[in-house]
């Protein structure tokens, strides 16, 4: 079922240190938005870690950077990014900005740090505005329990003939 946020887009807002904020949905913009700040920090980081090495050393730490950048997406690395200040703050940022353009990422990093109360707040908005992600999850008290005792024994017989092992190993038919 698709709520009003979904279907219209609409934002909802949340307050963080005393500010006010409408927040998007996620939509593809805002994902490659996000997809980019990410790669562009680990090539950022690969950059500042070839300094002061041999032209060699650094071309290789690149090369690592490039390949580890391309294989980067918000949606497997997303979640790890947020745990920090600052990717919480570019995440806001991302999905504040169009309501609110002149806004920072470090007024966010500021906000956060004054209000972590408030980056809660932001994340119940996100999840309220893109409820798919968080349906996905989702965790039982119960531990199953098997319906009979786990057995290394095979369940059957094998009376079919020898095993195939390849498709060439299949006997003709007579």
């Amino acid at each position: 079922m698709t709520n009003r946020a979904e279907a219209t887009a609409a934002p909802a807002s949340f307050t963080m240190d005393g500010v006010e904020y409408q927040m998007s949905p996620l939509n593809d913009h805002i994902i490659a938005s996000l997809d980019n700040w990410l790669r562009t920090s680990v090539i950022r980081m690969g950059r500042e870690a070839g300094r002061g090495m041999s032209s060699r050393d650094a071309e290789a730490i690149m090369s690592t950077a490039f390949l580890t950048a391309r294989r980067m997406s918000w949606f497997t690395e997303g979640s790890a990014a947020t745990r920090t200040v600052e990717g919480s703050a570019r995440f806001l940022f991302e999905t504040c900005r169009k309501y609110h353009p002149s806004t920072t990422v470090k007024q966010f990093e500021e906000a956060i740090r004054d209000d972590p109360g408030g980056l809660a707040a932001a994340w119940d908005v996100f999840e309220l505005l893109n409820p798919a992600r968080g349906t996905k999850k989702k965790t039982t008290t119960e531990t199953p329990t098997p319906t009979r005792p786990p057995s290394t024994e095979p369940s059957a017989a094998d009376t079919d003939g020898r095993p195939i092992t390849s498709p060439d190993s299949v006997p003709p038919k007579s």
